[in-house]
């Protein structure tokens, strides 16, 4: 959900302090996924839930699906294992930010849709990360 501030162009301070708060939520998710490595994720009440595995291509989808949103253009390589996988996204998270910071994003995508501001892109990538963190904490037996 948008508010009323996300259309206003972040201070560098606010740029900065977004790049540090994706870090920091990279380095928990990480340490949670190293925690859960070649453990067991409890289901779900109905028996569902994703195993390890797909919660990480999930983000990591997901991640990508957010930079679009942004306006950002990635080409991910497909021949890559998942930690370089990670490691690429994130960069171009990083270069993502300073470009939306710096103006050279479209707010408006080639078909007319809107693209997601960077306040708005900031707060709903970081909380996914952070969201899915809690999921594998929460779920390793």
């Amino acid at each position: 959900m948008s508010i009323r501030g996300d259309q206003d162009q972040p201070s560098p301070e606010e740029v900065e302090r977004y790049k540090r708060v994706f870090q920091a939520a990279w380095m928990a998710f990480d340490r949670a996924v190293k925690a859960a490595e070649g453990r067991q994720l409890r289901k779900g009440p109905r028996g569902g839930g994703r195993e390890l595995a797909g919660i990480l291509e999930h983000v990591a989808g997901a991640d990508l699906s957010y930079l679009s949103s942004l306006g950002w253009k990635v080409k991910p390589s497909s021949n890559v294992d998942l930690p370089e996988q990670f490691d690429f996204i994130r960069s171009e998270i990083l270069k993502g930010i300073d470009a939306a910071a710096g103006g050279q994003l479209p707010a408006v995508g080639p078909k007319g849709g809107k693209k997601w501001p960077l306040r708005f892109f900031a707060r709903y990538a970081t909380w996914h990360v952070v969201d899915h963190t809690w999921e594998i904490e929460d779920r390793i037996l």
